[in-house]
């Protein structure tokens, strides 16, 4: 979200959600000098209400090239999430 075309493009796919203005709120409270690492700290920066962050939270997705050890919520945690859990993996079909 730090560069000018994703910054752009994150102010596209907001305005398609909610108002021009609402959008350029919202994108304009992104520091763009510092990388997104959660979605937590995407929804804290940009300021959104929380039932804003639920129309649009299952279409944003953050991508780090870097590991990050912490606590998950097994009883709510995706598959995806699970899967990279040391120890837990993808169970084959057949596999016991």
């Amino acid at each position: 979200m730090g560069s000018v075309t994703n910054q752009q493009a994150l102010v596209t796919y907001l305005t398609d959600k909610f108002s021009e203005q609402r959008a350029r709120e919202m994108a304009q409270a992104i520091p763009t000098n510092q990388p997104i690492t959660s979605l937590l700290q995407f929804y804290i920066l940009s300021r959104m209400s929380a039932d804003e962050f639920m129309q649009v939270e299952p279409d944003l997705t953050v991508s780090t090239n870097s590991f990050q050890e912490g606590l998950i919520n097994v009883n709510t945690a995706s598959e995806a999430v699970l899967a990279c859990v040391p120890g837990i993996g993808w169970k084959k079909p057949g596999a016991s």
